[in-house]
């Protein structure tokens, strides 16, 4: 029988968690990148706690303004209560640069929630980076600013072990981004710069490769990013003639 702090620590479902951008950059080759992790949404963890011990077992304490280096920040305990005890654990948060008021109370509430294990598992996520990173807006894409010019970019996925049993992972327009796919173009683009063809031969490959990935039954999604790696690429074989 699962026990009640087992069901607290439970994965969750897709749409209780948000992903943010922690670094972002542009590769070597001209690529934006983006290194982001994954937190659980402050109604999902009310939500997780109404559904296990009820809404009457559990409250937050009143927040406590805290002076942290030159921002601040404040500190929150979750209580629940077993039988007539009620447990309390604490933890704090900064005052963010958006909403600091907002979203400092619900940075603790959400750290003080880790503490009962609610989303504690996703402190085991491998080093994440964005599947897929564009200029142009698109469902499912989360927007970040990278070398002072706007982008998009698309999460990764979630490894089984991090979901619920038996849940689907809701899958954005167009379908994901298949990153053995992109991964192949870019191998076959980094041949391509080191073997910098004539300009027919470079059209010739381009064109050979674009329609195999076409025909192959991929996303639309996967289809558009290594359209988007070939043009690149296409422009790059100009310059080579120059």
């Amino acid at each position: 029988m699962t026990t009640w702090s087992e069901r607290l620590c439970a994965p969750f479902d897709a749409k209780d968690l948000e992903w943010r951008a922690l670094h972002t950059g542009i590769s070597g080759n001209g690529r934006p990148w983006v290194r982001c992790c994954c937190y659980v949404t402050a109604r999902g963890v009310q939500q997780r706690l109404d559904d296990v011990v009820g809404a009457e077992n559990w409250a937050t304490t009143q927040p406590i303004y805290t002076p942290i280096q030159s921002c601040g920040g404040f500190v929150v305990g979750i209580s629940i209560r077993r039988g007539d005890e009620w447990i309390t654990k604490y933890d704090g948060s900064e005052l963010p640069d958006t909403e600091p008021f907002k979203g400092g109370i619900s940075g603790a509430i959400k750290r003080a929630a880790v503490n009962w294990g609610i989303g504690r598992y996703l402190y085991d996520l491998p080093e994440s980076f964005a599947r897929d990173v564009i200029t142009e807006r698109r469902d499912g894409y989360l927007y970040a600013k990278i070398d002072g010019k706007a982008h998009y970019w698309l999460p990764p996925e979630l490894p089984s072990w991090a979901l619920p049993k038996d849940s689907a992972v809701p899958e954005p327009s167009g379908g994901f981004v298949d990153p053995t796919v992109l991964e192949s173009a870019n191998e076959m683009i980094e041949s391509l710069r080191g073997m910098k063809p004539d300009f027919d031969r470079a059209r010739e490959l381009i064109v050979e490769y674009r329609n195999q990935v076409n025909s192959d039954g991929h996303s639309k999604a996967t289809i558009e990013a290594v359209e988007r790696s070939l043009k690149n690429m296409w422009q790059e074989t100009k310059q080579w003639q120059t």
